[in-house]
């Protein structure tokens, strides 16, 4: 199935969004790899030092992450960010955007069908 992305980027650079947790799996399988577990994304986000955000424990503004898309709120964007953009949005680990932008999916599930999503505010 091919999708078409375009009416969501500005650049190339900016994470694709709206997307579902099958396509999501379905991309990281055509690289043989997989979805991280809630675990092993929390640790990927906020490293071993008990981080409430993967910049520290300050609280979210428009340096750390693009958050909240409603205009006059957050960043105010309403759009996604191009990846690393946000200077103090990168984890202990080096990995960016894990604290905002978009929200990643994990390979656990809540039942059936509900998913566990981390990070950002798109999806």
């Amino acid at each position: 199935m091919s999708r078409d992305f375009s009416e969501q980027i500005d650049n190339m650079r900016q994470p694709v969004a709206k997307i579902s947790w099958d396509e999501a799996t379905r991309y990281c399988k055509l690289l043989n790899k997989e979805l991280p577990s809630r675990m092993q994304w929390e640790k990927a986000a906020r490293g071993t030092s008990g981080y409430r955000y993967p910049w520290g424990n300050n609280w979210p503004n428009c340096r750390y992450t693009n958050f909240s898309g409603d205009p006059g709120s957050g960043c105010g964007t309403g759009r996604t960010a191009i990846v690393g953009s946000r200077s103090g949005d990168i984890s202990p680990f080096g990995l960016y955007d894990m604290g905002g932008n978009v929200k990643e999916f994990t390979k656990d599930r809540i039942g059936d069908k509900i998913f566990v999503k981390k990070g950002g505010l798109y999806l």
